[in-house]
């Protein structure tokens, strides 16, 4: 597909694959840190700090470090809507 055929559907397609896998690591492992994220991802610490900026600008989530152990916590999921099982213990 050349770029000229790319639609706004399909760009915003590829941007939400990129950060998805981030999603997931940051809903499932219990105390998430960079260095879990990453090796969890398979992405680098750089490339993670670039995913926490798209998710941020793209979908208004907000990631916080702790000061003490480094744990990520996600304060507002912005745009993104979890499924209500993800919230809650099975």
């Amino acid at each position: 597909m050349a770029d000229a055929d790319l639609t706004v559907r399909d760009i915003h397609s590829r941007e939400f694959k990129r950060v998805l896998p981030v999603i997931v690591a940051l809903e499932r492992i219990e105390r998430p840190t960079v260095a879990g994220l990453a090796s969890s991802t398979g992405l680098t610490e750089r490339e993670l700090e670039s995913r926490f900026k798209q998710l941020q600008s793209n979908y208004q989530v907000v990631i916080e470090r702790s000061r003490n152990d480094g744990c990520l916590t996600v304060k507002n999921w912005g745009i993104i809507v979890r499924h209500q099982s993800s919230s809650q213990e099975v």
